[in-house]
């Protein structure tokens, strides 16, 4: 899994661009598959109904495609396809895993006694 994430966490970061991803089908369902564990991770933790995660996934998935193809097809940049769309997914899925613990502070401690607390230290 880190071999994964730290490609990802690298772009994230804007330290390194999408050519440093494969280019192949297999690699974009590894990464459509961390993306759909962090937001699932991310609807637990937000306590969101798990009613709305599937077509929320599909939704931004389809979204991801076209913000993809539509430009690189009229770059005609056709080949760069798979490397964006898994950048883009994958960065996605690095940024929701990193803010899940704020997520869950915000969720789980009223805004009253979380400045209190902080206010305290």
């Amino acid at each position: 899994m880190l071999k994964i994430l730290k490609p990802l966490a690298d772009i994230a970061f804007f330290s390194r661009g999408p050519d440093i991803l494969p280019s192949s089908n297999a690699f974009i369902g590894l990464v459509i598959a961390l993306f759909s564990v962090a937001t699932a991770v991310a609807f637990y933790v937000a306590k969101l109904s798990m009613i709305y995660l599937m077509p929320t996934l599909l939704l931004s998935i389809a979204a991801y495609a076209v913000l993809t193809l539509v430009p690189l097809r009229i770059a005609q940049k056709q080949e760069r396809v798979a490397q964006t769309f898994a950048a883009f997914l994958g960065t996605d899925a690095v940024i929701t895993l990193l803010t899940v613990p704020a997520l869950f502070l915000l969720v789980n401690f009223p805004s009253d006694s979380l400045s209190y607390q902080l206010g305290q230290a």
